[in-house]
C-alpha cells in the first residue's frame, strides 16, 4: 500500500468508514503482531497485545495527524501496550522482556550462528535490545524509534552504537556466512 492510499484510508476511518478502518487494521496486523512476538516471546500475549493494539487505535484515530508514519504510531501504541502489560504482570522478568527469537528470511548467516546471535542479543539490557529490534528487525529510522520510545535521537543512536558494540565483543569468535 503506497503513502496516498494509507492516508486516505486513514481520514475514511476518522469519519467512520469501518471497511476503511478494516483494510488498513488487514495491511498492519502481522507487522504489529510480529513485532510484539519479538518483544514478548508469546503467541498468546502477543496476539491478545495485537487486538488491544488496534482496539486502542480505533479509539484513538482521531489524535493521529500524520506527523509521523501511521505504522511507527501502532508500534508506539504496542510498545506502550507491551510495557503496561509487563508492569502489571510481575512475573515476566525484566530480562526476558525484549527477547528476540526471528530473523529476516533474507538474512545469510547460517542458522548454528543465528541462534547465537539470538542468544547474545537476549544479553543485551532491555533498552538496547527493543533499539536493535526496531532499528535492524523492524526497519525503523532513528526518528521512528525516538518517537515510538519516546527518547531524544542521541539517545536512541547511543543506545544502538553501545547495543553493537555490546554484540560485537561477545561475538568476537567470528560468524559463518552462507556463500
Amino acid at each position: 500500500m503506497n503513502l496516498l492510499q494509507e492516508k486516505l484510508l486513514i481520514f475514511r476511518s476518522k469519519t467512520g468508514d469501518e471497511k476503511a478502518g478494516q483494510i488498513l487494521i488487514d495491511e498492519h496486523y502481522m507487522s504489529v503482531y510480529r513485532f510484539l512476538y519479538k518483544l514478548s516471546s508469546n503467541k498468546e500475549l502477543a496476539q491478545d497485545l495485537t487486538q488491544d493494539t488496534f482496539c486502542k487505535v480505533w479509539q484513538s484515530l482521531h489524535k493521529f495527524h500524520g506527523k509521523s508514519r501511521f505504522q511507527s504510531w501502532l508500534y508506539r501504541i504496542s510498545h506502550n501496550l507491551f510495557i503496561d502489560h509487563c508492569r502489571k504482570d510481575r512475573t515476566i522478568c525484566e530480562e526476558d522482556y525484549y527477547s528476540i527469537y526471528y530473523f529476516h528470511e533474507d538474512n545469510k548467516i547460517k542458522n548454528e550462528d543465528k541462534q547465537l546471535v539470538i542468544s547474545k542479543i537476549d544479553e543485551l539490557s532491555p533498552k538496547l535490545k527493543v533499539i536493535i529490534v526496531l532499528h535492524y528487525f523492524n526497519e525503523m529510522t532513528h526518528n521512528e524509534i525516538s518517537f515510538i520510545l519516546q527518547i531524544p535521537i542521541g539517545t536512541v543512536k547511543s543506545r544502538l552504537n553501545a547495543g553493537l558494540s555490546q554484540l560485537r565483543k561477545t561475538l568476537s569468535t567470528g560468524i559463518d556466512y552462507e556463500k
